[in-house]
């Protein structure tokens, strides 16, 4: 298979090959390698360690069941990228060896195909068992194409509003890192679906609290993707309803912990790779209850909202003259998770007070999102752009 026929493997693809060791194949190994264990060149000596003949050295058999990832399936421009290797029994000489590999994972991202291989011989039995990584290199074309869009990692993007925005700028050609803190199955999910959808993706757990772990997804998502173009602030965190006798301060420095200290760790982590690029997009995930009269009861989320405001302002006043556009998106009521345990009156009540009278979708977020990373949102800086159905008008 050639280098552009990637696209076409498949999981569940099966191939076949039949290949019998000789002596001279063994005598060969041997003088290639310098190995001249008597186990597999003295018969004798083998008979005494309870074999009933010379044996087939074992990495001589793993080489020949690997040829079929070069020869077969992947096939021709495939490069062994890692094995793992369960010897079951050994070969002998005169041995004919049925070698089946399939492909049991593809990462598209990656170029990377995982297959599975047994090799039984002539009697059916199982000799090896392995699993093999093979990576698919880039041609020319193919990494200049590739590369005219790095990566965009979006935090908290496990589900709801963060995960619309992740499919939707993998949808518009960026390699996106798919960040989670707890919820792994949701996040394959996402990143199922986006491979599927022919994108680019990978999950990373990182809690953004944790500025080592923020540092070193950033650097993940460099290593993968040769740049990040695009950095998402979302996490966030349970909305908490107290009153302020009930309030503690732990109350509010949780909520300010996620939001603007999270923010802070992830800037401050891919700023530096911006700056070598001259050109970079952060965007910060608000909200409109910073605006006019806050929800009551609301204190954490808002205050954190509001420094995260302030926090975007800032950043652009610095780093705009050094290329890197950095804005705020303050969505309204949006339909997700986030809600859940909101009362059906609080929501109907914020329908009402929208000229749309609807809720958001966590789409309408993406939507702006995907606006605001591409070209045209080039000469927007220090914005907070209301996504609110007219919710709110300033």
């Amino acid at each position: 298979m050639d280098l552009d026929k990637f696209e076409q493997i498949r999981v569940g693809e099966k191939s076949e090959i039949i290949q019998t060791i000789t002596k001279e194949s063994v005598q060969r190994f041997a003088e290639l390698t310098g190995d001249y264990n008597p186990l597999h060149m003295d018969d004798e000596f083998a008979i005494k360690k309870g074999f009933d003949g010379k044996i087939v050295h074992g990495m001589l058999s793993a080489s020949i069941s690997t040829m079929i990832a070069g020869m077969e399936l992947p096939g021709h421009g495939s490069l062994l990228y890692s094995q793992s290797i369960n010897y079951i029994a050994p070969a002998k000489i005169g041995d004919t060896l049925r070698i089946i590999a399939e492909v049991v994972h593809k990462s598209v991202s990656l170029r990377v195909v995982l297959l599975k291989i047994n090799t039984f011989n002539q009697k059916g039995r199982k000799l090896l068992s392995m699993k093999v990584k093979v990576r698919f290199p880039e041609n020319e074309e193919e990494r200049v194409e590739n590369n005219s869009k790095g990566a965009a990692v979006v935090t908290g993007s496990s589900r709801g509003i963060g995960a619309a925005i992740i499919e939707k700028l993998a949808s518009d050609g960026f390699g996106v890192i798919i960040n989670y803190r707890s919820k792994q199955e949701e996040a394959e999910s996402v990143l199922n679906r986006i491979i599927e959808s022919g994108g680019k993706a990978h999950i990373y757990k990182a809690d953004v609290r944790e500025s080592q772990e923020v540092s070193n997804m950033i650097e993940f998502a460099q290593k993968e993707f040769g740049k990040t173009d695009i950095l998402i602030n979302n996490a966030s965190g349970r909305l908490i309803s107290k009153g302020f006798t009930e309030l503690s301060w732990d109350d509010i420095k949780g909520d300010i912990d996620v939001h603007l200290k999270g923010s802070f760790n992830a800037c401050k982590a891919v700023i530096p790779y911006m700056l070598e690029m001259k050109r970079g997009k952060i965007i910060n995930i608000g909200s409109i209850v910073t605006d006019n009269v806050p929800p009551m009861k609301w204190y954490g989320y808002t205050i954190a909202k509001a420094s995260l405001s302030a926090f975007t302002k800032s950043l652009a006043v610095e780093y705009g003259p050094k290329g890197l556009n950095i804005n705020c998106i303050a969505p309204g009521m949006t339909d997700t998770m986030l809600i859940a345990d909101l009362s059906e009156k609080a929501k109907m009540l914020a329908k009402m007070q929208n000229p749309f009278r609807r809720l958001a979708k966590p789409l309408d977020i993406a939507n702006v999102v995907s606006f605001l990373a591409s070209d045209s949102g080039d000469y927007i800086s220090g914005e907070t752009i209301r996504v609110c159905g007219g919710q709110v008008m300033v």
